[in-house]
């Protein structure tokens, strides 16, 4: 599960769950989120087991600006790399 929050007031903007594909949760969040997707702050409940050409790197092109995911992959580091391209927190 995917979620888009405000960090501003602490509100949803959008989720993106059930889905067996990271990508299209997070496209679905991201239409729920819809203008107000500036600024906000994704958390995931899984880790990315994959960084390029997958969720992360669709997100930091969004210009989110903070991820919170719990970690775990045997490829946390290329998550964190992508992440620090654009300066993601």
């Amino acid at each position: 599960m995917l979620l888009l929050l405000q960090r501003s007031n602490n509100c949803m903007l959008g989720m993106g769950s059930g889905q067996p594909n990271r990508l299209e949760s997070w496209r679905i969040a991201m239409l729920k989120a819809g203008d107000e997707i500036k600024e906000a702050a994704l958390a995931s409940d899984a880790f990315f087991p994959f960084a390029w050409n997958d969720a992360v790197e669709e997100i930091c092109k969004s210009g989110d600006s903070v991820i919170a995911e719990p970690g775990g992959s045997i490829r946390d580091a290329d998550a964190i790399d992508c992440c620090n391209k654009p300066q993601i927190n």
